[in-house]
């Protein structure tokens, strides 16, 4: 599994509704300081309504990317 995949498969567990920070997911599957990998994985979703790349927002709360 391709680090894209990890992420997509870590950011499909978070609940709708909710959302979480670039580097809380790249924490998540083991990227220390991974924060714009993250962002240009988003970047690169293919289905975006399949994987939810909108609940991934700023550490300050706002909206990125």
């Amino acid at each position: 599994m391709n680090l894209a995949h990890k992420v997509y498969k870590k950011l499909l567990q978070v609940p709708k509704g909710k959302v979480t920070t670039y580097s809380a997911l790249a924490k998540a599957v083991g990227l220390k300081n991974g924060q714009r990998v993250i962002g240009r994985i988003m970047n690169k979703n293919p289905y975006p309504v399949v994987i939810p790349c909108h609940r991934v927002i700023l550490s300050n709360g706002k909206v990125g990317g």
